[in-house]
């Protein structure tokens, strides 16, 4: 029962993540946001974190029957614990995110996003202190070999710092975001959490976005749609996730992250019509043989 809640859990939560891909890339394109416009790219991003941050305050407030506040004699470690995922997890992850993803194709998107696996993995090895046997070492460079072949493939177009290099560091913060998120939800409500962090850093998003000159426009019922789901996933996808991190050891979670390109690549071929071709199909092969070693390691 208790890994059938755990896989039930982290599939929902990765599928969710995975039509994040193509539904940013229609974003841009029904609210008329180009490649090169960094500050309306953050707007959007911003105003979708921020609802979300929002909407899962106000279900956890209802359901506790109590406004969802950070516990007074720890508020101060609480608050810290909150800021740094809110810069981590939410603000940096995505300020990389969606500079990337405005440069490459939601396919090679998808593919990349998955090193925040691999890296969450190694990060978790290091800070709780685990021994690492040769198949997890094994399962960690299959997966980068994996990526790396996608990136060098052509899926998409060439390598650049924009696209290839913002989509490498949202991995980094990724990794780095899941550590905090792990320790804060092992202290905190995971709603509580969820909610916080969405808000802190779709707030600072927002703000980021505005000073750049950037703004949003909705301009029909299909786009407002549109942002409605984008939100719903964000708010859905780390509510669980955080819930998932309270209960389990960050590894067995991570893994389950391999999901997440799969569904992504899947949905940005079946949406956008992007060719899923034999080097599509070897990355994510690679990808997850890489990661199933890491688990059974």
């Amino acid at each position: 029962m208790k890994q059938s809640r755990l896989f039930a859990g982290a599939f929902l939560a990765t599928f969710l993540w995975g039509s994040a891909f193509p539904c940013v890339k229609i974003g841009y394109e029904w609210m008329q946001i180009s490649g090169s416009d960094t500050g309306s790219q953050m707007v959007f991003a911003g105003f979708r974190f921020l609802m979300a941050g929002l909407a899962v305050l106000l279900v956890g407030s209802l359901r506790e029957k109590r406004i969802l506040l950070p516990e007074k004699e720890k508020s101060g470690e609480s608050l810290r614990l909150l800021f740094l995922l809110a810069l981590t997890q939410t603000f940096l992850q995505y300020f990389f995110y969606y500079i990337g993803l405005a440069h490459v194709s939601g396919t090679k998107g998808s593919i990349m996003n998955s090193l925040g696996t691999l890296f969450t993995v190694i990060l978790g090895i290091i800070v709780f202190k685990d021994r690492p046997g040769m198949g997890k070492i094994a399962g960690v460079f299959l997966g980068m070999a994996g990526v790396l072949s996608a990136c060098l493939s052509g899926i998409g177009g060439g390598i650049s710092l924009a696209g290839e290099g913002a989509l490498f560091l949202s991995a980094v913060f990724i990794a780095v975001g899941n550590i905090v998120n792990k320790k804060a939800s092992e202290r905190m409500n995971p709603l509580l959490v969820t909610g916080w962090h969405l808000s802190l850093g779709g707030l600072l998003l927002l703000m980021a976005g505005v000073c750049m000159g950037g703004s949003l426009h909705i301009p029909d019922v299909r786009s407002g749609l549109l942002m409605a789901y984008m939100i719903f996933i964000s708010a859905a996808g780390f509510g669980i996730w955080s819930a998932l991190l309270r209960r389990y050891p960050v590894e067995n979670v991570a893994v389950f992250l391999f999901l997440t390109p799969v569904f992504g690549t899947l949905m940005s071929g079946a949406f956008l019509g992007e060719q899923l071709g034999a080097p599509v199909w070897a990355a994510l092969v690679m990808v997850c043989a890489g990661i199933v070693l890491v688990q059974r390691g």
